[in-house]
């Protein structure tokens, strides 16, 4: 396919070919990216939402995987 070809053309042609190949038009995880990861809290001030969000279009590796020493995990019995 030409460079030239618009983005909207590229992916109108390849949901048309799989969609003439009984394919699902829900893109495979290999081409999807993480953007936002978000997470709800409770506590005894109520319910807070916190996200990781790849703002940079550079770091979907980061919100995916957060540094380990940044991040701790607890395991909690409720």
């Amino acid at each position: 396919m030409p460079a030239d070809v618009p983005d909207a053309q590229v992916y109108a042609d390849w949901l048309q070919e799989r969609k003439d190949n009984n394919q699902s038009d829900f893109t495979p995880l290999y081409l999807q990216r993480v953007l936002v990861i978000s997470c709800v809290f409770r506590g005894a001030d109520g319910l807070k939402v916190h996200s990781f969000v790849d703002r940079d279009d550079a770091s979907e590796g980061k919100v995916i995987r957060p540094s380990s020493t940044r991040w701790k995990s607890t395991r909690r019995s409720w």
